[in-house]
Order: C-alpha cells, then structure tokens, then sequence
C-alpha cells in the first residue's frame, strides 16, 4: 500500500474569479476533517500579445488593470478562508494558463479544480489539461452554476464515506479511509491479444471458440489479486468489498450506489468522468 496521509495538507486551488468556482472555494473548507492546512489561490490572467498589440491595446496598462482587479476579489476570499487555513493567494500573467498552473502547483499535495464541462460525459477543457500534464493528485469536482456553496459542502464533508479504487495496484491510505469499493474494469480486447494471434481477434468470421474459456480464466486471476487486497485493507480495520466489470454502464450503476468519491490514475479517468469528485491520481 502507499501512503497518502499528507495528500491534503497543503492545497492548490486555480482560480478563475467566476461564482462557481468561488462556491467551491468556500466548501474547502470541509477539508479541514482530512488535514488539510495550507491554502494557496491561484489566478492566471491569460493573453495573447500579438492580438492585443495588433488591437493597439497598452499591454502593461491592461494587465495591471486586470490584477488590481483580480486582486481585490482573491484578498477578499483568502481572508475569509485564513479562519481555516493558512492562506495565501497569486497572481501571474501568462500566455499559457495551464502550464502556470502546473509550474505553481508542482510544490502542493493536491489541486482541487472544478470541471465546467458543458455536459456530464466530459471533463473541462482546463481540467483535462491539468490532468494529463500534472503530477500532483488532482481532485475534480464536477461544477455548475446550478449548484451552491452547500451543495459543494456536502460532496466533500463525505469525500471519504465511500471510495471507489478504479485498477490501482497499490492502494492509497488516506486519513479517515474505512470503506472501499476496490473496482479492477476488464479489457477485453488486452485479454484477447493474450491468448490469439493479430490475425484470429481482426478476422471478423472467425469465432473465438475459446473466448468463454479465456475470460473465466481472468476472472479468477483478478477476483484472487482482489480478494488479497480486501483482506489486507480488512486486517487494518477497513471495511472492504470489491466488484469486476467486464461492462462500463454496469460499472457506473454500481458507483452510483453510494459512493461518495472515486480514485484513478490519469490514464483511467475516461471510464468514470461523469462522477461527481474524481481524485485523479499521476
């Protein structure tokens, strides 16, 4: 197992000024209970130099406009987490805002951000980006202008009621972990080029005669790696249950049924982008 203990304590948050991301800003704080200390909000005013030289905009003058602006909202929301936390806030000028985030971020435990995807199936463009370059765990809570500072509040008070391990092989131990869905989703095509040549699994008249045969044997592969790791969570007193999915609409139903947060590695998260809190993990 790895120990993740100090994932919380130091937190990253990228700002952009808009009142969904502030609504989630405030209900960070519900991240006290896990460790949680430190607070840094990061504003990234992103621009185009050409464009704006083109457009014969005083370049200087229109960005010091901007982060006196900025800067007199991210000294009112510090101050008002500082009961919280410790807090600080940045703000930087760029003409790439994710690699700031990134350049900034890579000192923290974790980034909270939220996804403003125009539908449930899609991360957030700036979301997916920090994902994917990022090496910092990254906690993704699904945002909308519909939700309010309470509804955030209540995701993260209960982040840890119920956590769902989507193919981790080595289980994070987070503070207050007691009980864990461990979920291995199958690839059936990887269990096939296993046990055919190129030429039997592209054949589209070829039957595969022995498919039956090869998923059994699968199965029981990761039901016995499952189960070991059930009972070793089980003997440091955390309740444990797994689950094998062969489909993924049967894998989000069953996620549905209580889970409160869901743990993956970057190169997974396609499979569970339409959960409500992701911690996504490099």
């Amino acid at each position: 197992m790895v120990q993740f203990g100090d994932m919380f304590e130091k937190i990253f948050f990228p700002f952009d000024l808009s009142k969904t991301s502030e609504n989630l800003l405030y209900a960070i704080k519900e991240l006290r209970k896990f460790g949680a200390k430190k607070l840094k909000v990061f504003y990234a005013i992103e621009y185009d130099p050409e464009a704006l030289t083109e457009a014969g905009v005083d370049i200087e003058s229109f960005l010091t406009k901007l982060k006196t602006s900025a800067s007199t909202k991210l000294k009112n929301v510090t101050e008002k987490l500082s009961k919280y936390f410790e807090t600080e806030y940045e703000i930087s000028t760029t003409i790439n805002a994710v690699d700031e985030i990134l350049k900034v971020s890579a000192s923290f435990d974790m980034i909270v951000i939220p996804s403003k995807s125009r539908t449930s199936f899609e991360f957030g463009s700036v979301a997916e980006r920090i994902i994917k370059k990022s090496n910092v765990p990254t906690l993704i809570v699904k945002a909308s202008p519909n939700f309010d500072r309470e509804y955030y509040e209540f995701l993260l008070s209960r982040l840890l009621d119920k956590v769902a391990l989507i193919n981790l092989k080595e289980i994070p131990m987070l503070p207050k972990f007691n009980n864990v869905l461990l979920v291995h989703v199958a690839d059936v095509d990887s269990i096939l080029e296993q046990k055919l040549s190129k030429e039997e699994i592209i054949h589209p008249l070829t039957p595969i005669t022995k498919l039956t045969e090869y998923l059994s044997e699968y199965w029981d592969k990761a039901k016995e790696d499952l189960e070991k790791v059930k009972r070793s969570l089980e003997e440091n007193g955390i309740k444990a249950e797994f689950l094998i999915s062969l489909s993924e609409k049967k894998l989000k139903d069953h996620l549905r049924d209580g889970t409160t947060m869901i743990i993956v590695r970057k190169d997974h998260f396609s499979l569970v982008s339409d959960f409500p809190v992701i911690l996504v993990i490099p």
